[in-house]
């Protein structure tokens, strides 16, 4: 046989002491304390006691004392006879309560015969309250009813039914039954959550709903930017912030302050985005205007070139010119008569051999090309001009040095232009492959200019002029700025790159799409549209229309319809203002789970790994400890 352990002998020894007791008890009415006796006189006891350690007004006290005493009216006590009401605990001597106290803690040795175990369990249950008090617990009650009460009732109604049918094994289900006991508070507070773990379960129930594990939920913040929120995470965490947006109570407050504010600075967040990916604003007509100038201080340089020129037979062009005109009709030939027109001295029919004659014709035609749409147009003027460009080459041979500059800035000018058209969707706007051709060409150095072009550099100005534009005039509407800056394909993605690389593209689309993101959480939680997700939401949290009214219950069934809706109209009468109260703190601690980041992943990732614990190591040292109970029982 094994040998037994201290406590196993300990338990034994009351055992013993307790049917000792139980056979030398004179009297049937002091053998029949039963369970209930003791859960009466136990929760008397824990009352009386807290009574004592909040000190009431001696009429209130007089009143719960003589409600305790009906309690024992029947049961014989320690300090009277049968028959006499046992006097309440607040009135019990010091001396009283030792020997009570005594009796629990060494095993009965001083048990009376007309004491009843209710008694006792009274007196000691008066205690619990102010042992808790002591120890610096804060909930009086709760704790109480963990650390003696519900353990203590079980153990001793397991201990009864062991003493009934099997005596040897009343130690260890006296054992059993603490332990279970034990359990019990631990398993009401997992039924009935704190207002803490409830709001972080409705955060977890949306999860699941949207399919999300909480990794996934930190990637997705992360994608979505500093600024982000759980609120934005998908459509059900939108309608959990919908519904509390428009219910009264912090949690409101809390959900219409943080979208509002986040709200406020997305026009500065974008600004600051843009800034640092396209680069400082330009006004389009500033940087043209400054382009110019440029060419306007070009024309000292020409003058000097022409210094010293001498003249130049046009004949050549001038003939090349008439056949052209002979051959050509309509608004072509009106246009190279025009041209044939500027060769000749000013008001006279004679052709001039000035060089001079030839650069301002020159230029003459490039102010017609500007505005000219008919393509047989430009094709003539395009080769007049050429025609022209040739004899000024051999004329003035210093000019072309004073040509390249002159037409980098020209090139300059037109790219300010095109680049504002980048991002159209019209016909106008070029494919991403035509751009980065245009880029790669625009970039080479043009005829004696040395050195690479800037027309990359105003393709990218014209761009993010436009895109200042578009910020302008959509401040109020992020769906529309995203749409028009970001397109509806691909096709601006891929221009952005062309013009700011692929890094920056990337970055300044991400934050466009984490802003429409965020403006659609603020209008799906504070719009007047109210989706069925949303109504889902406010009925669950306590709106208006949740819950079913007592006519509802009526209506389930006949009487027992009724009987459970007077069951549901007395609960709510009752505790209904502490059930809105706990409504209303998970409401705001959901609200305030929704508004958050990723600490609110965290607590998910924390709840994920402890949403088991019992089946668990803990499961398992449970279990073996009870394997090992049940091995030294056998050995006995």
């Amino acid at each position: 046989m094994a040998e037994m352990t201290p406590e196993q002998q300990q338990a034994l020894a009351i055992a013993s002491a307790r049917l000792r007791l139980k056979q030398s008890q004179v009297g049937q009415e002091q053998q029949q304390s039963t369970a209930m006796d003791m859960l009466k006189s136990a929760g008397s006891g824990v009352a009386q006691g807290a009574l004592d350690l909040v000190g009431l007004p001696g009429t209130i006290q007089n009143a719960f004392d003589q409600g305790f005493s009906k309690i024992t009216d029947d049961v014989a006590s320690l300090w009277g006879g049968k028959g006499v009401p046992a006097p309440p605990p607040s009135q019990l001597s010091g001396e009283q309560l030792r020997k009570g106290v005594s009796y629990l803690t060494s095993g009965a040795t001083e048990y009376k015969p007309e004491t009843t175990a209710g008694e006792y369990t009274q007196t000691a249950a008066s205690f619990v309250p102010g042992a808790v008090a002591l120890g610096g617990s804060g909930n009086i009650i709760g704790n109480a009813l963990k650390l003696g009460v519900v353990p203590g009732l079980t153990s001793e109604g397991a201990g009864k039914l062991a003493h009934e049918y099997a005596p040897s094994l009343e130690p260890y289900a006296r054992f059993a039954g603490a332990v279970a006991g034990g359990l019990i508070p631990a398993g009401l507070r997992a039924m009935v959550p704190t207002v803490k773990e409830a709001g972080l379960a409705e955060i977890a129930k949306a999860a699941a709903a949207d399919n999300l594990s909480p990794q996934q939920m930190g990637q997705k913040l992360d994608n979505l930017g500093p600024k982000s929120m759980v609120a934005d995470l998908g459509p059900n965490f939108q309608g959990q912030t919908g519904a509390l947006a428009n219910l009264p109570g912090k949690s409101n407050e809390t959900i219409r302050t943080a979208l509002n504010e986040r709200h406020v600075g997305a026009n500065t967040r974008l600004a600051q985005t843009i800034d640092e990916t396209t680069g400082r604003n330009i006004v389009p007509s500033e940087i043209q205007a400054e382009i110019g100038a440029n060419q306007a201080s070009f024309d000292p340089l020409y003058r000097e070139a022409f210094r010293g020129a001498r003249p130049y037979n046009i004949e050549p062009i001038a003939s090349a010119l008439e056949a052209d005109i002979s051959r050509l009709r309509g608004p072509a030939q009106a246009r190279l008569r025009q041209v044939r027109g500027m060769l000749n001295i000013a008001d006279s029919n004679v052709l001039s051999t000035d060089p001079g004659v030839m650069f301002q014709t020159r230029q003459a035609i490039d102010g017609l090309l500007k505005t000219e749409v008919d393509p047989k147009v430009i094709s003539a003027l395009t080769e007049a001009r050429q025609m022209l460009d040739d004899g000024l080459t051999r004329a003035v041979p210093r000019i072309k040095e004073v040509d390249a500059g002159y037409a980098e800035l020209a090139r300059q000018n037109e790219a300010v232009t095109r680049g504002q058209q980048v991002l159209d969707s019209g016909r106008t706007a070029p494919r991403p492959s035509e751009l980065a051709a245009e880029v790669e060409q625009g970039v080479q150095p043009q005829g004696m200019q040395i050195g690479p072009s800037a027309v990359p550099l105003r393709l990218s100005q014209g761009a993010r002029a436009e895109i200042d534009r578009i910020v302008g005039t959509n401040s109020n509407d992020i769906a529309a700025m995203n749409r028009l800056i970001k397109g509806e394909g691909d096709w601006n993605r891929q221009r952005l790159s062309t013009l700011f690389g692929e890094e920056k593209a990337n970055r300044l689309i991400q934050v466009l799409d984490n802003e429409k993101v965020y403006a659609g959480t603020r209008d799906f939680a504070l719009g007047n549209s109210v989706s069925a997700n949303r109504l889902q939401y406010q009925r669950q949290y306590g709106g208006g229309s949740s819950g079913m009214n007592i006519s509802d219950y009526y209506g389930a069934g006949g009487l027992p319809g009724a009987v459970r809706g007077t069951a549901v109209k007395l609960a709510r009468a009752l505790f209904g203002k502490a059930i809105d109260a706990r409504q209303q703190a998970i409401n705001a601690e959901t609200a305030k789970n929704l508004t958050g980041q990723k600490a609110v992943v965290d607590a998910l990732l924390q709840r994920q790994l402890q949403g088991n614990r019992l089946a668990g190591p803990a499961k398992a040292a449970l279990a073996q400890a009870l394997l090992d109970q049940r091995r030294r029982l056998e050995g006995q």
